[in-house]
C-alpha cells in the first residue's frame, strides 16, 4: 500500500536539491531557459523511472492508470523545480537554503500519508490534510501505480496543476523583476 512513497521520496529529494544548487548558478542565463529548467525537470523523470526499473525488478507491479502516473510524476517535478528554483532565488547562503526542506518539505512529508493512511487523522484534521501538496502528489502516484485511491484523484491532480503553476507564474515573476538577480 505504501509502495509507491518509497520512490517518490527519493524523486522528490533528487529534484529539490537539484534545482536549488545548480539553478542559482544560472543567473546570466534568458528567462526561459532558467525558468523551464528542463534539465532538473528532466532528470528528475529519470531518477523516478531508474528508481522504479530497479523496484520492479525486485517486485513487479502492474501499472493501473498511465495517464495519472504520467501527470503526478510531471506536475511533482516541475513543482519541485520551481520551488527549487524560487529557494536559489531567495536564499542567501546554503543554511537559508536548507530551511524550505527541514521546515516546509518534511513537515508537509510527514503529514502527506506518506507513513500512515490519512483516515488515522482526527476528522477534524482531514480537510485540512486535504490541501497538502505532497498528500496530493503521493495520492497520485498511489492510484496511478496501485490504483488504490486515497481521497479525489481528480481534486489531488487538480491542486498538483494548480501549485504547478502558481509556483511557475511566481518564478515568472520574479524572474521578469529581476529579484536578487542582480543586474
Amino acid at each position: 500500500q505504501y509502495f509507491p512513497s518509497h520512490f517518490l521520496r527519493n524523486f522528490v529529494h533528487t529534484k529539490y536539491s537539484e534545482a536549488t544548487l545548480s539553478d542559482r548558478c544560472q543567473q546570466h542565463c534568458s528567462q526561459w531557459v532558467t525558468l523551464l529548467g528542463a534539465l532538473p525537470v528532466l532528470r528528475g523523470l529519470l531518477v523516478m523511472c531508474l528508481v522504479s526499473i530497479v523496484v520492479y525488478l525486485f517486485n513487479p507491479f502492474d501499472i493501473h492508470n498511465i495517464f495519472v502516473l504520467l501527470l503526478a510524476a510531471i506536475t511533482t517535478a516541475v513543482i519541485f523545480s520551481a520551488l527549487g528554483m524560487i529557494n536559489a532565488i531567495l536564499a542567501g547562503n546554503h543554511e537559508e537554503a536548507n530551511w524550505v526542506n527541514n521546515f516546509v518539505i518534511t513537515p508537509l512529508t510527514y503529514m502527506g500519508g506518506v507513513f500512515f493512511p490519512m483516515t488515522s487523522l482526527p476528522l477534524a484534521v482531514q480537510p485540512i490534510a486535504e490541501m497538502n501538496p505532497i498528500l496530493m502528489v503521493v495520492s497520485s502516484f498511489r492510484y496511478g501505480i496501485l490504483g488504490i485511491e486515497a481521497g479525489p484523484v481528480v481534486l489531488h491532480l487538480s491542486g498538483l496543476i494548480f501549485c504547478a503553476v502558481g509556483l511557475v507564474i511566481l518564478l515568472i515573476v520574479m524572474i521578469d523583476q529581476r529579484y536578487r538577480l542582480g543586474d
